[in-house]
């Protein structure tokens, strides 16, 4: 049987409970105390979306765009972290930056995605911090701004980022954008190759053997400092979402929303009865699930099929400005 802790969470889902309806897909990705089941996390993910929950919105984004729990649909994706990044939803701006500036689901649009990632990088997303440090060193999207580039590649880097310590290090070792510091390279290059970045252990390796000394001693005194005042900084990444979404808005889901809409209701509902009888009752209500989404063309039958990323590239972009 299970838990009590999900049967409350499955109630409040089945009462219509948008945050309860995503924690529950959270776990059927996961297979947190549920069976795992991205089919049905996808129906569950579906239900809170359609309250206009940013947080759900962007999961059932990402299960679209990686076709995890249902057939890729790239543009599907595109247009769901559009509706999230609309609310302030960081990760849903950072990956739609991502999709515009690949050309991924929705016509290329680098100076769209430098937009996005800015707005992802005021609320202290790493990644987005790096990407668009990136764009800005490669003048991508907007004029080219290797001083914002430093700057932003340092707030990247202070939260552990492990490219963006390296092309710091690269651009403080080359003095651009900043005053050539070698001091300060090695010590970027040493925090990266901590991290296992071959790069950044090779250009470590050749750097001056004082810059090494230093880099060693500022690291390991970086750890004891952390170690001691023992304060993990968190970037709160979420906003409160409104309750529901303005017609426009639920239109622009389309095809995907007005499609499974109602099969998804249905589905959830079954599975959400089911596990009240325990896991034999889930097993028989997510094949049943899985046949009726698989007849209506929307979602992928039976388990999670491990696909590739939509993208050819890392949705970091791995490609520093050093020289392959």
């Amino acid at each position: 049987m299970p838990s009590d802790t999900i049967v409350t969470l499955i109630q409040k889902a089945r009462d219509g409970d948008a945050n309860a309806q995503c924690d529950l897909a959270k776990r059927y990705v996961t297979g947190d105390g549920v069976e795992k089941n991205e089919t049905v996390a996808v129906a569950l993910y579906t239900l809170a979306a359609e309250q206009g929950l940013a947080e759900a919105q962007y999961h059932l984004g990402v299960m679209l765009a990686y076709g995890r729990g249902v057939d890729k649909n790239e543009k599907q994706a595109v247009i769901l972290f559009r509706l999230a990044a609309d609310q302030g939803n960081a990760e849903a701006q950072y990956h739609l930056g991502i999709f515009l500036a690949n050309g991924c689901g929705v016509d290329k649009n680098e100076a769209e995605a430098v937009s996005l990632y800015r707005l992802a990088a005021v609320q202290g997303h790493a990644s987005a911090q790096y990407n668009l440090a990136f764009m800005l060193a490669n003048g991508l999207g907007e004029a080219k701004n290797e001083k914002a580039a430093v700057e932003l590649y340092r707030l990247a880097a202070a939260q552990g980022h492990v490219e963006a310590q390296f092309n710091l290090g690269w651009m403080l070792a080359n003095g651009l954008g900043v005053d050539k510091d070698e001091e300060a390279a090695a010590v970027q290059f040493h925090l990266a190759a901590t991290q296992g970045h071959k790069k950044a252990q090779l250009f470590f390796e050749v750097m001056p053997a004082h810059c090494r000394a230093i880099a060693k001693g500022e690291v390991e005194e970086q750890v004891v400092v952390e170690v001691i005042e023992e304060q993990p900084t968190e970037q709160v990444e979420k906003n409160i979402p409104s309750p529901s979404l303005k017609n426009i808005s639920m239109m622009v889901l389309g095809g995907f929303i007005a499609a499974a809409g109602i099969a998804a209701v249905a589905i959830a509902f079954t599975v959400l009865n089911a596990a009240t009888f325990g896991i034999a009752g889930i097993v028989v209500a997510s094949a049943g699930v899985a046949l009726a989404l698989s007849g209506m063309g929307l979602f992928a039958a039976g388990a999670y099929k491990n696909r590739q990323p939509i993208c050819e590239k890392s949705l970091d972009f791995p490609e520093n400005m050093v020289p392959q």
